[in-house]
């Protein structure tokens, strides 16, 4: 397992504190500790001679780069410079007495803290320090990270382990002896049109692959046929020296066939390794799910996670060090659908009626309907959306808004008793009162809180290619690609005329005609109605004695009745209920590795087998 481990004294008295086992120090008089798991490339220290720096993950930032960054930073204090690091990771850097903790921009790579009297104790992983400080799941905070995954400003702010909190994206934490203070790193930068960025995302994308790959001889990639994974081996393949290994997931959806015959295309032009991975070879959906490793937080795609896990192994098994996906594509190139609202706060109003007009008839929605929802968001601030938030979590949601929010919305969890929803819905009202948007313009906070939710299932995916050795990193989440994106003007990335046009104007000399001319995206959700039919014997046992129940969580009949309709075949909420099977299989999990004890062993987990130091 690999993490980051230290602590920040507010007092010159002497203390103790637990400290990991098969740990190193970073610097002698320092408590700060990294686990043994990491490569050499992945752990960076910067000096000066007024401030240290130790910098964990990716680490593509070049040390010129990183020069220019720390030192403005110490001259101007300035936190937004850090905007201009390059790939995905978290910096410890120590300046005047202070201790500066800057998670990745998006929480990829989130740092956790405790406040405790005589100092602050922080960790990479969540579970570090409810095993070093005997701190339990926090059956209210699991409850917030359930009902509200979608508004992850605020579920973000805590652990789900009682008393220990977390750094949100976007954002780090300033710690001083006399006071600990949040920063918001993120800063808007002017638009620009699509024709500039497509050539700057171009730049960029090609970079951070080179960047990433160039000290590799062996990587892998994801090669699904898509727009997002396509780029990634055709940049990959640019380095002559490099081995390359692709996997295609095959499914028995007819527009899926058309996307693996480009993989086999693109694979065959540019010299790719392949592995064809069909259905009848793979795991199936919800199989194995008891057999998952435990991870540092739930498994939003515990469903697939046997199937990835497959595939990843396959490559670790051909040699790659590397593994690339293009995961998280979607939402970097496209723009969330509350751009629209923008256009009316703008009076763009003949762009807004076109693109309304557009995207009403692509999704078969009435355009009247979508109309009233954008005029009455372009009168809803932030806090007094938040509250409406609140107030919709106890009633019945059949379907969700056309046109999305500055976040995302509350679940349709029929299922989670209303006594529970009443005390969430409480609490998120009081955070109302405070709220503060990540941007001034909704369609950028809204995006970035789609984006911090994909980072959340690239840390799953991550720690599963951890639990087999493999790195698995995910190239349209770096910091430099997001902000570009981000910046290009919304109504032009998200064209409802056109389909991914950033990516078919930055690559439209290397895409196959056949992706240049796609407007749609594939649907695998006919595997999941196949899988659940196939495996629902299997998981009869895990539905009747649910721990979610147990803890007053969740109600048992309403459950059971998802549960009959889903093997029926018939329509239910699927998002939600796949999240609160893998809240539940986490929740088995953590009971049955007796986490909370000292040196326990745990077989083929991604959590250590011995935490204390004498």
């Amino acid at each position: 397992m690999r993490f980051i481990y230290g602590c920040f004294p507010r007092q010159l008295n002497n203390f103790s504190i637990p400290v990991p086992l098969d740990t190193s120090q970073v610097w002698e008089n320092t408590p700060l500790y990294y686990s043994n798991h990491w490569t050499k490339e992945e752990l960076q220290v910067f000096e000066s001679p007024q401030l240290q720096a130790f910098i964990v993950g990716t680490n593509i930032t070049t040390k010129e780069e990183q020069e220019s960054i720390f030192m403005e930073y110490q001259e101007t204090g300035n936190i937004a410079v850090f905007n201009r690091w390059k790939g995905n990771d978290q910096i410890f850097l120590y300046h005047n007495n202070s201790l500066l903790l800057i998670p990745d921009l998006l929480g990829l790579y989130p740092i956790y803290f405790i406040h405790l009297p005589e100092y602050t104790v922080f960790s990479s992983r969540q579970t570090i320090l409810s095993c070093l400080f005997n701190k339990q799941v926090d059956m209210n905070q699991l409850l917030i990270s359930l009902l509200c995954s979608s508004i992850t400003e605020f579920k973000l702010r805590k652990s789900i382990f009682q008393n220990i909190q977390s750094i949100p994206p976007c954002q780090a934490l300033l710690l001083t002896k006399s006071k600990n203070e949040y920063k918001m790193v993120w800063r808007d930068d002017s638009t620009m049109p699509l024709v500039e960025g497509a050539a700057n995302f171009r730049n960029a994308l090609l970079d951070t692959v080179q960047r990433r790959v160039e000290k590799k001889s062996h990587v892998s990639l994801d090669i699904s046929g898509g727009l997002d994974s396509t780029p990634l081996a055709i940049l990959a393949s640019k380095n002559p020296h490099l081995m390359r290994s692709g996997i295609t997931y095959q499914s028995e959806s007819e527009h899926e066939w058309e996307d693996g015959a480009i993989a086999k295309e693109i694979c065959e032009t540019y010299g790719i390794d392949s592995t064809f991975v069909s259905t009848d070879e793979a795991p199936s959906p919800y199989e194995k799910l008891a057999q998952a490793p435990l991870t540092d937080e739930p498994i939003p795609f515990l469903h697939m996670y046997a199937k990835i896990l497959y595939g990843l192994k396959i490559m670790k098994s051909k040699g790659s060090e590397l593994h690339l996906t293009g995961d998280s594509g979607d939402n970097v190139l496209n723009a969330n659908g509350h751009y629209i609202v923008d256009l009316l706060n703008l009076k763009s109003l003949n762009q807004f009626t076109q693109h309304l007009y557009a995207r009403s008839r692509l999704r078969n929605h009435s355009p009247f309907k979508m109309l009233k929802e954008a005029v009455t968001l372009r009168f809803q601030d932030y806090p007094h959306w938040v509250k409406k938030q609140a107030k919709s979590i106890l009633r019945p949601i059949s379907t969700h808004p056309i046109i999305s929010g500055w976040s995302g919305n509350i679940g349709r969890f029929s299922w989670i008793s209303q006594e529970q929803k009443a005390t969430i819905a409480k609490q998120l009202e009081e955070w109302a009162q405070k709220a503060i948007p990540y941007s001034k313009v909704r369609s950028i906070h809204s995006d970035l809180v789609h984006l911090h939710w994909n980072a959340r299932l690239a840390r799953s995916l991550s720690q599963l290619g951890d639990s087999i050795n493999l790195r698995v990193q995910f190239p349209y989440l770096d910091t430099l690609i997001v902000r570009t994106c981000l910046h290009i003007r919304a109504e032009e990335r998200a064209n409802p005329y056109e389909f991914k046009p950033l990516m078919k104007r930055a690559f439209q000399k290397e895409l196959p005609q056949s992706l240049l001319q796609r407007n749609t995206k594939g649907d695998y959700t006919f595997d999941l109605y196949k899988g659940v039919q196939k495996q629902f014997s299997q998981l009869k046992e895990l539905l009747l004695d649910m721990e979610l129940v147990q803890f007053g969580i969740i109600e048992k009949d309403t459950w059971m009745d998802i549960c009959k309709r889903f093997e029926m075949g018939v329509s239910i909420p699927l998002w939600e209920f796949n999240l609160t099977l893998a809240y539940e299989c986490w929740l088995r999990s953590i009971k049955k590795s007796d986490l909370l004890w000292e040196e326990v062993i745990f077989d083929e987990n991604c959590i250590p087998c011995k935490l204390y130091r004498n």
